[in-house]
């Protein structure tokens, strides 16, 4: 998967939770160990669990999602390899093993080949959409993930198919809340993929009756943990933007009263909160006052290593937020994602 900022995530996304007295909020709530709730959805329940305003998504629901993004990023790459070895054939050749052709070329012979993956595309979309009806799923498909499986060989849908390829994030989530894993991936590493999308669709393992999700308060716990790490990943990128502190618009007491507690930068800020994680158990390992990414701080990541997080952090905590109810009528692709 490609981490390119211009691919991942567009600039407007990172700008809400920068406001002041936001950040104040999620600073002291995250020291007090507790969740930043929208009012109109602070109603509790016997049970003590919050109600994120929708009705969860059940653990058939679930499994109809896992087995779609497992088909969506089965197809992904799929596309994005034929169309660069196929279509883009000198460019990334030269691109990805530095080789120069002598030709210019292909003649007749290209043309046919690009015409057979052509249709060749044209029918594994056929035939994995008839293996998500079969298997119940088809009707799960958001539009946009519709729209992918009919779209053409071309660079367009190559850029669609980068985005889509990230969704294997949220796919692992899915699964690791299904019980077909034992844990979330580390927070700092892309998953290995290994989720094989023909076998689980395979009607002898009966994924969609048999699903059965973890307790909703592991679920939730999960969330909050993956939720703080998608924070970094944004604000790692809102200080590498240059962005000032304080906003210009924040109010005079707020910036004194976060001043006198040692919060006069977004650095400031980082540290103290990952301090304060540490102390109370929610980050088991800081390195430089800060989360710890890939054998450093995380302020040290390099700038491709940095998208490549964000992107990670996103779809997964995309992922938890629709299996914790918080997208508008369990919709995927509106699934919200503030930190």
């Amino acid at each position: 998967m490609e981490a390119d900022p211009t691919e991942a995530y567009k600039p407007d996304d990172t700008t809400g939770f920068i406001r002041l007295n936001a950040l104040r909020l999620k600073v002291a709530a995250t020291v007090r160990g507790e969740e930043v709730i929208p009012s109109d959805c602070r109603q509790k329940k016997a049970d003590g669990v919050p109600n994120l305003c929708m009705q969860p998504p059940t653990s058939q629901d679930a499994a109809r999602r896992l087995l779609i993004l497992l088909v969506v990023k089965s197809l992904a790459l799929r596309l994005m390899m034929r169309w660069d070895f196929i279509f883009r054939t000198r460019h990334t050749l030269k691109k990805s093993f530095g080789i120069e052709p002598e030709w210019k070329s292909l003649g007749f012979g290209g043309w046919w080949l690009r015409q057979r993956a052509k249709w060749n595309w044209r029918t594994e979309c056929s035939a994995w959409h008839r293996a998500l009806q079969e298997a119940g799923a088809a009707a799960g498909l958001t539009t946009n993930e519709f729209t992918f499986l009919r779209c053409r060989l071309s660079a367009e849908s190559r850029e669609s198919a980068n985005q889509m390829l990230w969704q294997i994030e949220g796919a692992a989530c899915i699964a690791w809340a299904l019980r077909l894993m034992p844990r979330i991936w580390p927070m700092d590493e892309q998953f290995d993929g290994k989720l094989d999308e023909k076998t689980l669709l395979s009607p002898k393992q009966q994924l969609v009756v048999s699903a059965a999700l973890r307790p909703r308060e592991e679920i939730e716990a999960a969330r909050k943990r993956v939720e703080l790490w998608h924070w970094r990943a944004r604000q790692h990128t809102i200080e590498r933007q240059g962005v000032r502190w304080p906003p210009p618009d924040a109010c005079p007491d707020v910036i004194a009263d976060l001043k006198a507690k040692g919060l006069d930068s977004l650095d400031g800020v980082v540290r103290f909160t990952a301090v304060s994680l540490k102390r109370n158990g929610v980050l088991h390992e800081i390195i430089g006052d800060d989360f710890p990414a890939r054998g450093r701080a995380y302020r040290e990541l390099s700038d491709s290593d940095a998208f490549e997080l964000l992107s990670i952090a996103q779809e997964r905590h995309r992922a938890l937020n629709w299996l914790c109810g918080m997208a508008t009528e369990n919709d995927w692709d509106v699934t919200p994602t503030e930190t």
